[in-house]
């Protein structure tokens, strides 16, 4: 086909106006994205910091180690791990005021003898602790100088939005200053790493080393804390997890406040409401929290709350999942008299409730000792268990007030084991009868055996909190 002139000009004119189009679309949208994340990155580089941090301990391979780090060389040696070393690992961080205060997770500060912070233009400082939260797995750190620091503004994590841009900067295996970019892919995500998991997910490239990093929308406020990946492999498969700003703000000013973080307290465990449940109390499905137990002479025990109710509000905030209900006890006023509404019998009832502070986890006896505990075998469940003492509370880190037995090891393909229970979690109950020995366990097994139960409902206690699973009952004479 022959093209005249004047169908060239308009083929020309068309094409323009496709151009015009297309960067109003999304699409437009993502082309001209680069020349922004370049002004952005260079804005937010220089309050993003790289953590090197000497431990002391076994020679263990570290997490945050560099390709050039001595341990490698040491595991390709001939050299044997086994004793005291000093090691060293390494993470990220961001100032987050002009006098010097930075945000990191504790597992990167974990175990420090010394922590060295170095900023994007090769300045090096030694940094001061100011406090840690094993908890939510924040840490705060304090570097000095008689010139302000750049830093970088915290945002509203709340507002952020699936889809929305988001741009990481970190550490990755020593490879300091590096960006990447990419989404967010979900919200609230609860990874199960602790019992205020409030995790955005992202696809940008997270891997070992970016721990502690910052997650900055396009604004260049802070909207997360890179802390966790899932990879069978260690390397970023699109799945990164960071803290929720909202979540770390407070406890990081807590932090700063009081070197510690004070928490609220009721006393309560909780499982999640069933949506037949649900339905009959005129909840929407997935809200409110089922009372699975009180904890003796706690605030709920004396408000009188008892086992089987369902608090569909506290503190006149309605409770739109089970898993929001330490969080927001957490944040409550210690010292404050708050309402609770809860279901009874299918009966709305108002209690009012004093907030206490979240007990310490003990100390434990101070006293050494040479023996290691082996437990108790329970071959049906493929468990080996044992009673709860100050040393097994230390190992585990497990609160005072924490009853039952800890799990010292899940046989591999044990019924047990295919249901996700593992080394450090308490069996608090099985089929809702208390657990303080192993000969507990056994005994309730050989009930629900007899009776021809097909289901145990096993409450177990893992980082405070609350879990129930659902457990195959093994026939008579099963080892597995």
């Amino acid at each position: 086909m022959k093209i005249t002139a004047k169908m060239f000009g308009m083929y020309r004119f068309m094409l323009g106006i496709i151009a015009v189009c297309s960067a109003l679309t999304p699409f437009g949208l993502l082309r001209a994205a680069p020349d922004d994340f370049q002004i952005l990155a260079a804005k937010l580089l220089p309050a993003v910091v790289n953590i090197s941090v000497v431990q002391s301990g076994p020679a263990t391979q570290d997490d945050f180690s560099g390709s050039d780090s001595f341990l490698k060389d040491w595991f390709d040696g001939d050299n044997q791990p086994g004793f005291e070393e000093e090691s060293e690992s390494l993470g990220s961080g961001f100032i987050i005021d002009p006098t010097g205060y930075i945000v990191t997770n504790h597992h990167v500060i974990e175990g420090a003898t010394r922590i060295s912070v170095r900023l994007y233009d090769n300045r090096v400082f030694q940094a001061k602790l100011i406090g840690a939260d094993p908890k939510t797995d924040l840490a705060l750190l304090k570097i000095e100088s008689s010139k302000p620091f750049p830093f970088v503004p915290w945002g509203d994590s709340e507002k952020t939005k699936i889809g929305e841009w988001i741009m990481a900067i970190g550490n990755p295996f020593g490879l300091g200053g590096s960006v990447s970019i990419g989404i967010i892919s979900a919200s609230q995500r609860n990874i199960h790493n602790g019992p205020y998991d409030d995790y955005l997910q992202t696809d940008a490239a997270i891997n070992q080393g970016n721990s502690g990093g910052p997650m900055f929308n396009m604004r260049g406020e802070v909207i997360g804390i890179n802390t966790a990946i899932i990879s069978p492999s260690g390397g970023s498969v699109g799945l990164g997890f960071a803290i929720s700003a909202n979540l770390a703000r407070d406890i990081i000013d807590q932090l700063r406040q009081n070197g510690r973080v004070l928490r609220g307290w009721i006393g309560v465990n909780i499982q999640s409401v069933s949506d037949d449940m649900a339905a009959s109390l005129g909840l929407a499905p997935g809200t409110g929290a089922l009372v699975s137990g009180v904890v003796a002479n706690s605030p709920a025990e004396k408000a009188g709350l008892k086992k089987g109710d369902v608090i569909a509000k506290i503190n006149n905030r309605d409770l739109t999942s089970a898993r929001l209900l330490p969080r927001m006890v957490a944040a409550l006023p210690i010292g404050s008299k708050i309402p609770v509404d809860i279901f009874r019998n299918k009966t709305p009832i108002t209690l009012q409730l004093d907030v206490q502070e979240l007990p310490e986890k003990t100390t434990g006896d101070t006293t050494s000792t040479t023996q290691q505990n082996a437990g108790v075998h329970i071959p049906e469940l493929g468990l080996i268990v044992s009673p709860l003492d100050a040393n097994l509370r230390r190992r585990f880190d497990i609160p005072k007030q924490v009853q039952g037995l800890v799990i010292l090891n899940v046989e591999s393909g044990s019924v047990t084991a295919q249901k996700g229970l593992k080394t450090g979690d308490v069996v608090h109950e099985i089929n809702q009868k208390p657990i303080r020995q192993a000969n507990d366990i056994v005994a309730t097994l050989k009930e629900a055996q007899e009776k021809g139960h097909k289901v145990l409902t096993v409450l177990i206690i893992r980082q405070g909190d609350y879990q129930w699973v659902a457990l195959t009952t093994p026939p008579v004479g099963s080892t597995r």
